[in-house]
């Protein structure tokens, strides 16, 4: 971890910086391996629900959708688009008032600390 306490080596200091920039570039890359070896779709969106990140499991899930699934898309819009998809299938038996079933995924994205699979 880099340390500020000494500041007086401006060489010191950029070293310092370097090394700590190469560890957690490390990290992250450490970080993205692990979660591409998940066979589950991971994603994570913004506080607007903007598609930030995400593996190929999940790219995988929604694959009918082609290029909406990318960086900045909303989850609703990726949410709607997989309904209509024909490789979709809503996960309940007999018949399901899609527009309603929709909205309750909304909803339990939108609330923090519940699992939403």
């Amino acid at each position: 971890m880099l340390d500020y306490a000494d500041v007086s080596d401006p060489e010191e200091l950029r070293d310092a910086l370097r090394a700590e920039i190469a560890r957690r570039r490390q990290a992250e890359a450490l970080l993205w391996d692990i979660v591409e070896t998940l066979p589950e779709g991971i994603a994570a969106f913004d506080g607007d629900d903007r598609l930030l990140v995400y593996n190929s499991a999940y790219l995988d899930t929604f694959h009918a959708l082609g290029d909406l699934v990318e960086v900045g898309a909303s989850f609703e819009a990726i949410l709607r688009n997989a309904v209509e998809s024909v490789d979709f299938v809503l996960p309940c038996e007999g018949e399901v008032d899609r527009e309603a079933w929709i909205e309750q995924r909304l909803e339990e994205h939108r609330t923090p600390g519940r699992l939403s699979v």
